[in-house]
């Protein structure tokens, strides 16, 4: 009978949820570097983000539905694994209403933003990057408007989430 009512109350568990909770505490310790990754060496970080910078693509490049975060997220994760052979995925944040949200790159147990090619250390907004007199900011993924929707994907698996031209970019190696 015990056995039973075990069983029952396993099935009324919203599973999605603890998953996606997990998952979410998994991003959020990486980008703290909390036992989730081993740590970098500066000269390993060192050239991580020299391998960021020399990706053959400038942020103000930026533009909406053309060659946005998606594109450029995709475009340095192949620059990643290609050039350096760092393996890396991207991830997606949902906004609430399951509009297209925000992509991220991570490698090495750190999260990149592709837009400013800056290390992003936490969800909220705030870092930048200037490129001659444009200067570029981070989106704030807690600011309310982003869901707990989130998707680790690789690079094999672009083809099947979202239209093709969401992860094209200009071949440029």
């Amino acid at each position: 009978m015990r056995k039973k009512k075990f069983i029952k109350s396993l099935k009324k568990i919203d599973w999605k949820s603890i998953g996606i909770g997990i998952l979410l505490a998994t991003i959020i310790l990486s980008t703290l570097n909390l036992c989730v990754f081993p740590e970098l060496t500066k000269s390993e970080l060192r050239r991580l983000q020299e391998a960021i910078n020399a990706c053959p693509y400038s942020c103000s490049e930026a533009k909406e539905n053309l060659f946005d975060c998606s594109n450029m997220a995709s475009m340095l994760l192949d620059w990643l694994e290609q050039k350096y052979g760092y393996e890396s995925w991207i991830v997606i944040f949902s906004k609430i209403d399951r509009s297209p949200g925000h992509c991220l790159v991570m490698a090495l147990g750190h999260l990149i933003e592709p837009t400013t090619k800056t290390e992003r250390r936490s969800l909220e907004g705030g870092q930048s990057r200037i490129e001659g007199e444009l200067i570029f900011y981070e989106p704030n993924l807690a600011d309310g408007t982003y869901s707990n929707n989130i998707r680790i994907i690789s690079g094999a698996q672009r083809l099947t989430y979202g239209s093709i031209e969401e992860w094209q970019y200009p071949k440029r190696w």
